[in-house]
């Protein structure tokens, strides 16, 4: 992780900021950005193997739009928006100044 990542990560931890309150990926704004193993492995993470493997046929549009439906309300963040627990949090270093 950079040093920049883990500054980021201990202020939002400290803050207690949860970027999945105010940001959810979707087609527009996410899956249809990324390619489509991108979309696989996001549906993999947040459902399950199973969920992903359904959606491989599909072209790149209808998998965009499958993958926001199915990650719909469960909270799933692409890993850089993911905001470390308390206790991973405690052991990041801080950036220097």
């Amino acid at each position: 992780m950079s040093p920049k990542l883990a500054h980021m990560n201990a202020l939002a931890s400290a803050l207690d900021f949860d970027m999945g309150k105010w940001w959810a990926a979707n087609a527009g704004n996410y899956f249809g950005r990324v390619p489509k193993d991108r979309i696989l492995e996001a549906v993999r993470d947040g459902v399950s193997p199973q969920a992903a493997d359904n959606l491989r046929s599909l072209k790149k549009a209808a998998m965009a739009d499958a993958a926001a439906e199915r990650l719909a309300g469960t909270g799933w963040l692409p890993e850089i928006l993911r905001t470390a627990k308390p206790a991973e949090a405690a052991n990041l270093p801080v950036a220097a100044e």
